[in-house]
């Protein structure tokens, strides 16, 4: 376990204190689980502190499966002041014994957004960064100082005044400031301390990052398909590294994978990168998708692809009449191709019916399918990769077999 994570009950009801939800979480049905409920007299222990809860609503990420579940009840016929003050002193005890630094004791709304623990959030009895605070203060850290830095000289003919200094957001850090005098002659007065401020401001994780390919539940007849990701802005201004796996496989990562990334490292924010698995058989598969600042992981995102077998005849020079199909198939594939990248489907303009379609039209029909596929190609080039684009010398007649594979290699490539 890495982390704490505050909750409130949010029942209100006479008797709804640690025992009451003990009960009910005991009771069939409940499908929810935490580690303590605590209120104004005693704590009750639901779940070894090893086991993982469902209480974050954050699915399986580090909520439900890496942080100890404390919910504060707020029962009307209990002393919620008191329930809060013994929450602190949990919080304390277990980031003691296990620790966990203060900078990982989140509310719930960290992991799902839902507005909870509702109380101290909105200021009662106090507000978060005092409840953060307290905890701080019970742990008892102790303090290593690094060395005093000078943060400013002030040349003032006034008995007194306020001056506002910058100092360190970086949580865990102790800040105390020193203030002294001296005369036209360059003596010092005495040194007078101020008290000592920690810092437990909450790093914050990563949001999710965008991936602009593939759309959800689209196909593909690349046997190793391009996933476009996009890293969003870090809310800490931190570097993130992009993680990515197929299914159940090993994840990949842009600093101890490069290999598998078009882009590799600790990236900015909005920086771009494309991520090429292993080879895949065809079927069905899952992507999953997150970035990490090194402390915190962003939501997963996924798409779902179905990889497909070449739909296509081998067409070979001098010994295969390009027919209907061969065209056909090609349509088939290239609006595949494009709503794998969220394009729209290309509205052809004629049908072609095998034995009906004049041959003479064939030309027309190989323009219409270049027009469909070249702006999926101008789009993966525009994100990244380098696909060169330089259409084979289109014929009078029947196209010829360089025609017709470089659109079916195009199509089995992007």
């Amino acid at each position: 376990m890495l982390y704490v994570t505050i909750h409130e009950t949010d029942n209100t009801n006479p008797g709804a204190n640690a025992r009451g939800h003990a009960a009910w979480l005991n009771s069939p049905g409940t499908a929810v689980s935490w580690h303590y409920t605590v209120d104004d007299t005693e704590t009750v222990q639901h779940l070894p502190e090893n086991e993982d809860g469902f209480h974050a609503g954050d699915g399986a990420g580090n909520g439900n499966r890496n942080s100890i579940g404390i919910e504060i009840c707020v029962n009307s016929d209990g002393d919620f002041t008191k329930a809060v003050q013994r929450a602190t002193e949990l919080a304390a005890d277990i980031c003691t014994r296990r620790n966990i630094p203060i900078a990982n004791v989140m509310q719930h709304f960290h992991w799902s957004g839902k507005h909870c623990p509702r109380n101290i959030r909105e200021g009662r009895p106090h507000n978060w960064e005092t409840f953060l605070h307290n905890v701080a203060t019970t742990t008892g850290d102790d303090i290593t100082w690094s060395g005093w830095t000078v943060l400013a000289k002030i040349d003032l003919a006034a008995t007194g005044g306020t001056f506002t200094p910058e100092v360190s957001r970086t949580p865990g850090t102790f800040t105390q400031f020193g203030v002294w005098t001296i005369d036209t002659l360059d003596t010092f007065s005495a040194e007078s301390l101020s008290n000592t401020i920690k810092n437990v401001a909450p790093d914050r994780p990563p949001l999710p990052p965008l991936v602009d390919a593939p759309r959800n539940n689209s196909v593909t007849y690349n046997r190793q398909p391009m996933v476009f990701i996009q890293v969003q802005p870090e809310p800490d201004g931190q570097l993130q590294t992009v993680y990515a796996r197929v299914g159940n496989g090993a994840w990949h990562n842009t600093v101890d994978n490069p290999e598998y990334f078009t882009t590799s490292g600790e990236l900015e924010d909005n920086a771009q990168t494309i991520y090429r698995p292993d080879e895949l058989p065809p079927g069905s598969h899952t992507i999953s998708v997150y970035t990490s600042d090194g402390g915190f992981d962003s939501p997963t995102v996924t798409r779902n692809i179905t990889v497909l077998a070449s739909p296509f005849d081998t067409i070979t020079f001098n010994a295969t009449n390009v027919k209907a199909r061969h065209i056909t198939d090609l349509r088939t594939a290239i609006n595949n191709n494009r709503n794998y990248y969220g394009m729209a489907a290309f509205t052809w303009a004629d049908a072609i019916i095998s034995g009906e379609t004049p041959v003479l039209y064939w030309p027309f029909h190989i323009m219409e399918l270049r027009a469909a596929i070249e702006p999926v190609i101008n789009w993966v080039n525009d994100n990244g990769m380098e696909i060169p684009l330089a259409w084979q010398t289109l014929g009078a007649r029947r196209p010829r077999a360089a025609v017709m594979n470089q659109l079916i290699n195009f199509a089995l490539q992007v």
